[in-house]
């Protein structure tokens, strides 16, 4: 039939089916590339937004900084401002000239308070400006200002609303007793993380004390170091608190430490070298006539090894023989090598019965006891060469007026 379409055979139907096969594998692949290139391109915003957060994120950070500083700038002025108008208005009350080294350490903002002439009014003063809530001041080194025992308690108060204080030096402050009880007394209760306490050189000779000591730094954990110094009696009674920990303790050392006749014994010697050990100035230590063994002997020995600052250590008239004969040749163990470690002994005469001459210095053993004829001691021998005296010769080394005769026969 004309108007009819012919029947296309199989070979034809496959061709067509190739055909269209082919176009449908060509479309595939097209998009196959459309979909690389939007990968490739989502990979490459994805990168610049990541660049672009992170450029916004440092300069975010570095206005944020910059903010933080001027802030911290402004804050820092406004606190020191007031802190300032406060020392002056309360030395203005107390009709008294403000120390130089607080002013200038409140007017600059310093969180460290430095002055070595502050006197208890000026601390009257400064201590109203610890007691302000926005007081930042954390260091407070008055060391060798005359403040006294009120000085020191007012201070010491201020630790009763003050929250930032983590270090105060009052060495050689005159403090007292009384004063640095009271001080203990509050850095028990304290919540100023408190880091290092000293209160060397200041002589504080009672017993007591070394108990309010003890039980602030065993209340008081953030304590790493506690500067002190006693008296001698005191001084062993603590011996016990500073074995227990020693690395928090430091000992103020005169350069003779005088513990003789102590009845210092081997269970006191670990605590005393944990101190001798850390000491920083030229000393002689006297430990003559105590209760020491041969092991604490040993122990005290290593000191003078270890620490050169430690120029003697005497131990005679204890029971360590074993220990001194083992160093016989070391008169580092020597109680002269203590009493004079780096001095020459000068005997000027000045007048008749000075106590300047040899005979003297013999009879007072070097001048650390009072005086006594040196030949009743046996230090001296006086003899004659004939005649008989109707006294004794010693009457001749003496300092007492006395009859001194010889006859012949």
């Amino acid at each position: 039939m004309l108007g009819s379409t012919a029947k296309l055979s199989p070979a034809e139907k496959i061709a067509q089916l190739e055909a269209i096969l082919d176009k449908k594998e060509q479309d595939i692949n097209l998009l196959k590339l459309t979909c690389r290139r939007l990968d490739e391109e989502l990979v490459q915003l994805r990168t610049a937004v990541t660049e672009g957060f992170d450029k916004s994120d440092k300069k975010l950070e570095e206005a944020r900084s910059a903010l933080e500083e001027r802030m911290n700038t402004i804050e820092g002025a406004s606190w020191s401002g007031r802190l300032t108008s406060k020392y002056l208005t309360a030395s203005e009350k107390l009709k008294t000239s403000p120390d130089a080294g607080i002013l200038f350490s409140l007017s600059t903002g310093s969180k460290t308070i430095t002055t070595d002439s502050a006197g208890e009014l000026q601390c009257v003063a400064l201590a109203e400006v610890l007691r302000a809530q926005d007081c930042r001041v954390e260091v407070l080194e008055l060391a060798r200002s005359d403040i006294g025992i009120r000085g020191t308690i007012l201070l010491s108060q201020t630790l009763a609303v003050n929250s930032m204080l983590k270090n105060i030096n009052l060495s050689g402050c005159n403090i007292g007793a009384a004063g640095a009880i009271a001080l203990w007394h509050y850095v028990k209760a304290t919540k100023c993380p408190l880091e290092v306490v000293d209160l060397r050189d200041n002589n504080i000779a009672l017993g007591r004390v070394v108990e309010a000591m003890e039980l602030a730094v065993v209340k008081k954990s953030t304590l790493r170091a506690v500067g002190f110094d006693f008296s001698r009696d005191a001084l062993v009674e603590g011996l016990r608190i500073v074995h227990e920990d020693p690395e928090r303790y430091h000992l103020h050392c005169p350069s003779l430490l005088d513990l003789s006749r102590c009845n210092i014994m081997d269970q006191d010697v670990p605590a005393l070298v944990s101190l001798l050990l850390r000491i920083t100035v030229v000393c002689s230590v006297n430990l003559c006539e105590n209760s020491i063994s041969d092991e604490g002997a040993d122990l005290l020995a290593r000191v003078l090894d270890v620490n050169e600052r430690v120029e003697a250590v005497a131990i005679a008239g204890n029971l360590c023989q074993a220990a001194i004969l083992a160093r016989a040749d070391d008169a580092r163990l020597n109680i002269w090598s203590c009493l004079y470690p780096t001095h020459t002994i000068r005997l000027d005469y000045a007048s008749d019965f000075d106590e300047n001459g040899l005979m003297y210095f013999l009879g007072t053993n070097g001048r650390t006891r009072p005086y006594e004829n040196p030949a009743k001691t046996g230090q001296v021998q006086v003899l004659s060469s004939e005649g008989k005296a109707r006294q004794q010769f010693i009457g001749v080394v003496g300092r007492e007026r006395a009859t001194c005769a010889i006859y012949y026969k």
